[in-house]
């Protein structure tokens, strides 16, 4: 059986109810509206098992996160919710974490 290699941790962010319902009222024809249940997938490094490490890579990574997420539904910025804070990222998306994260790219027989 081929080896996976092991590649590091990852952030799985889905939105949450109030998240895409503020969306959806905001969202025109031309705009990607995401799903209920689609993932954003973010590899991290390998935080060890500490969830206070965890929680400081979050708060760190919130507003890029939460900048892409919102460039995949629309480019107008002018659509975005006016201040992207900590607060309203945790109100709009579920985080989990995986430390599973392996690369099939490199597999070897």
């Amino acid at each position: 059986m081929p080896e996976l290699s092991p590649y590091a941790s990852a952030l799985i962010v889905t939105f949450k109810q109030s998240g895409l319902s503020w969306i959806h009222k905001k969202s025109s024809d031309e705009d990607m509206v995401p799903k209920d249940n689609e993932n954003y997938i973010y590899l991290t490094p390998d935080y060890e098992n500490d969830p206070e490490y965890l929680e400081e890579l979050i708060v760190e990574r919130y507003v890029f996160i939460f900048e892409d997420i919102l460039s995949m539904w629309t480019n107008d910025e002018s659509k975005w919710p006016e201040n992207l804070t900590y607060k309203l990222f945790k109100e709009w998306f579920e985080v989990k974490d995986s430390r599973n994260v392996n690369d099939t790219g490199g597999m070897v027989d």
